[in-house]
């Protein structure tokens, strides 16, 4: 009776050494969907309550660092024709402040950045976190009812407009720029396919 129990268990035992004993570029392939798979599933789950993809974003009273009052489409029609990548951060975020440096990096010469702060005490807090992170534009400041228009729960929060406002992508969470400039550059593949 253990003969016919063993062969079943040592066969159970040798897949991981089955697995390991395969080459690497077998292995690294595998490896990686299931790695994109999950970071994909995680980004949806964490922007399952953000504002619908296709829907038009609203327009906001908004804040500059000067104090002056402006709105998102004030200041979508100062920026070229061309989307915008709307991102809303908080200045005690820690996440923001390892993923807004790669921000110019990332929008270019095809995509605009506006970035906007919420849950923000002063606006000295803002002006000191992102002055050495060599933004193109100032942040905005939005408020609680900003956050609220937005459907924001968490930081750092984007979204990736057209030059009408409507919705292209959307996000939660860290993204790395590598990351973020792929899902870019996907929307704009996308949009020159439907053209």
């Amino acid at each position: 009776m253990s003969n016919n129990a063993s062969p079943k268990r040592s066969r159970l035992r040798s897949l991981p050494s089955y697995w390991q004993a395969q080459s690497r570029w077998l292995r690294w392939p595998v490896e990686l969907l299931l790695l994109v798979l999950l970071i994909t599933l995680a980004s949806q789950w964490l922007s399952r309550h953000m504002l619908a993809k296709q829907s038009q974003i609203p327009d906001l009273s908004l804040t500059t660092l000067d104090g002056q009052t402006t709105s998102l489409y004030q200041q979508l029609a100062e920026l070229p024709q061309q989307p915008t990548l709307v991102y809303l951060f908080a200045p005690w975020c820690s996440i923001c402040k390892v993923s807004m440096p790669g921000l110019p990096l990332v929008t270019g010469t095809h995509t605009n950045l506006l970035t906007i702060g919420l849950s923000w005490q002063s606006r000295q807090e803002v002006a000191e976190m992102v002055q050495p992170m060599n933004l193109p534009d100032k942040p905005l400041l939005g408020d609680v009812n900003t956050a609220a228009k937005l459907a924001i729960s968490g930081f750092p929060s984007y979204y990736l407009i057209d030059p009408q406002g409507r919705i292209l992508t959307l996000d939660r969470g860290l993204t790395t720029p590598v990351g973020l400039w792929l899902k870019l550059r996907w929307q704009q593949l996308k949009s020159w396919w439907h053209k």
